[in-house]
C-alpha cells in the first residue's frame, strides 16, 4: 500500500481518472495506483465550463477571493496554465482576485505572499494548498500544433499520455482546494437552437438542399467580427455555419403574425419533421410564464436590498426557492403521470411554505407532510387553453408621480424644508392682515 500525505483523497482520486490504474513512465517502469491511499479528506474539485474568457476570469477570481476568506494565504495559491500563450488569462484572473503574484521562470522561485503562476511543465514538485489549472479548453489540452504534427498512431498516443500527465501532475499540486476551468462554445458543448430568423435576414428557399416545402438547409458564412467579441472566440468559430430554415404559416384567427421563418441547428430531417419543430417553438412562451412567475408571484420583479451584495444573495436565495418548487412539481407530475407544466406554480408555492412551517413547529415525522404535498399538487391543475390570444395593452393606468431619483433621506429632507418655509410664510401672511378683518376670526 502506498500513502499519499500530500494531497487530500478527493483530489487524488478524481486526478487518477486521467492516467488509469496503471502508468508507466519513460523508462518502461510500471506503477500500480490502486493501492495508492491519502490520509485526509478535503473538499471534492470544482470543475467549470465556461461561455467566455471574461466569465472565466471572473469566476476564478472570485473561487480564489472565497479560498482566501477561508484561510488560503496569497503565497498557498498556484495557477497553472498549459502554455504561455493561456498566462494572460491566469494574470487576469489573479488580478481580479486583487492578490499580488509571480509568475515563475526555469528557476521555480516562489515569493511569500504572491500567487505562484506558472505553466504546466513546472508544477513538478510544487505543493500549494489551492491550485487553479486554467485555460483547460479542447484546442488546449490536449495541445492542438502537437497533434497535428504527429505522424503515426503511435506517436498520437504518446501525445496523449503526455498531456494527460502533464494535468495529472499540475492538479495533484493541490493539497486541499482545486478548481479546473475551461472555455467552450455553446456549439462545443452540443447545444442546439431554435429560434425565430433575425429580420435583418431574409430567406430565401431557392437556394441551399431542398428538404421539402419551404424547408431547407442553407449555409451560414461567418460575419465581421462585432467589437464586444474577442478576436481569440471569434478565430473558434467556423468559417461557415448550416442551419436549417423552414417557414411556416399561421392560421390560427386573433394571431399578429401571418408567417414565420424558423432557423435552427437541429438539421437531420429524418428523426426531427418541421411539425416536432413547429411544437417546439411554440414553447418558448413557457420563458415568458417562467419570469413572470419570479417577477410577480415570488416578488422578486423589485429587489428590496440596499448593496450589491445583498443584492445578489436576494437573487440567488429567490432562484433557490424556485429551482425548489419547480422540483417539487416535477415529483408530483411524474407521480400522478401528467406534465409539470399542467400544474399551478403559485398553489404550489403557498401550500409548501405552509408545510414547511408546519413540519418545523409540529411534526417529527415528515413523511405524512411529504404524501401529502405529492397529493395536493397535482389537485390544481392549469387550464389547457391552446391558441390562446390576448390584447397587446396595459390594464392598469400609470400613477402620475415623479421617479424617485435620489436617496429617500434626501428627498424627505427636502420635502420638510420646503414644508418649512411654506409655513413660515404662511404666518407671516396672517400678522399682515388689516385688523378688521383679523378680528372678525
Amino acid at each position: 500500500m502506498r500513502i499519499n500525505y500530500r494531497t487530500c483523497h478527493q483530489i487524488r482520486t478524481q486526478s487518477d481518472r486521467l492516467l488509469g490504474p496503471t502508468v508507466t513512465d519513460v523508462d518502461g517502469n510500471s506503477e500500480d495506483r490502486n493501492d495508492t491511499v491519502s490520509v485526509f479528506n478535503g473538499p471534492p474539485p470544482t470543475i467549470l465550463t465556461l461561455k467566455s474568457e471574461a466569465e472565466e476570469i471572473n469566476a476564478v477570481g472570485t473561487w480564489m477571493t472565497e479560498r482566501a476568506m477561508s484561510g488560503v494565504t496569497s503565497h498557498e495559491f498556484g495557477v497553472f496554465v498549459r502554455s504561455e500563450k493561456q498566462m494572460d488569462r491566469a494574470r487576469a484572473a489573479v488580478k481580479a482576485s486583487g492578490m499580488p503574484f509571480k509568475v515563475l521562470d526555469e528557476h521555480v522561485e516562489t515569493i511569500s505572499g504572491h500567487v505562484s503562476i506558472s505553466t504546466m511543465h513546472l508544477a513538478k514538485g510544487l505543493e500549494f494548498r489551492a491550485v487553479v489549472v486554467m485555460a483547460c479548453d479542447d484546442e488546449i489540452v490536449p495541445l492542438q500544433d502537437r497533434i497535428q504534427n504527429v505522424g503515426d498512431d503511435a506517436d498520437l498516443q504518446e501525445v496523449y499520455e503526455t498531456e494527460r500527465h502533464l494535468l495529472y501532475v499540475a492538479c495533484t499540486r493541490a493539497r486541499d482546494h482545486l478548481l479546473v476551468t475551461s472555455v467552450a462554445l455553446l456549439q462545443e458543448l452540443g447545444v442546439e437552437v431554435v429560434t425565430r430568423l433575425h429580420q435583418h435576414r431574409t430567406a430565401d428557399f431557392r437556394r441551399g438542399r431542398r428538404l421539402g416545402a419551404d424547408d431547407h438547409l442553407v449555409a451560414w458564412p461567418k460575419p465581421q467580427r462585432p467589437d464586444w467579441l474577442d478576436q481569440e472566440t471569434y478565430d473558434r468559430l467556423p468559417d461557415t455555419l448550416t442551419v436549417r430554415e423552414m417557414k411556416f404559416a399561421v392560421r390560427e384567427r386573433g394571431f399578429r403574425t401571418q408567417s414565420i421563418v424558423v432557423v435552427t441547428t437541429l438539421r437531420d430531417a429524418t428523426t426531427i419533421t418541421r411539425e416536432d419543430l413547429a411544437d417546439l417553438f411554440r414553447q418558448r412562451w413557457h420563458a415568458e410564464l417562467d419570469l413572470r412567475n419570479l417577477k410577480s408571484t415570488m416578488s422578486l420583479g423589485v429587489l428590496r436590498c440596499k448593496t450589491p451584495e445583498m443584492v445578489r444573495t436576494e437573487l440567488w436565495m429567490g432562484l433557490l426557492a424556485y429551482n425548489l418548487v419547480r422540483h417539487s412539481l416535477l415529483q408530483a407530475a411524474h407521480a400522478a403521470e401528467c406534465s409539470p407544466r399542467q400544474l399551478s406554480f403559485c398553489a404550489a408555492l403557498q401550500f409548501l411554505a405552509n408545510t414547511w412551517l408546519l413540519a418545523a413547529v409540529s411534526c417529527d415525522d415528515a413523511r405524512p407532510l411529504i404524501k401529502l404535498r405529492m397529493t395536493h399538487l397535482t389537485s390544481h391543475r392549469v387550464g389547457h387553453r391552446p391558441n390562446r390570444i390576448e390584447p397587446l395593452a396595459i390594464k392598469r393606468r400609470p400613477t402620475p408621480h415623479d421617479w424617485l431619483t435620489k436617496p429617500r433621506a434626501t428627498a424627505r429632507a427636502e420635502l420638510l424644508a420646503v414644508t418649512s418655509t411654506t409655513t413660515s410664510g404662511s404666518a407671516i401672511r396672517v400678522r399682515n392682515v388689516p385688523d378688521t378683518l383679523s378680528s372678525r376670526g
